[in-house]
């Protein structure tokens, strides 16, 4: 039987494998914008980018 200190861990472990936290700087392309695809271009003269 896993302990309850176990059990959190595990799912902590899991919870990290699935959603990572986004760094600040990437943010805005990650939630405001609605292009689904960027080319490293595209990326690099981003105005939302540059923000």
């Amino acid at each position: 039987m896993m302990t309850k200190s176990l059990l959190n861990q595990a799912l902590q472990w899991i919870v990290n494998q699935i959603a990572q936290e986004v760094p600040p700087n990437l943010s805005v392309c990650e939630f405001d914008c609605n292009v689904p695809v960027c080319t490293q271009e595209t990326w690099l003269n981003c105005s939302n980018c540059k923000k």
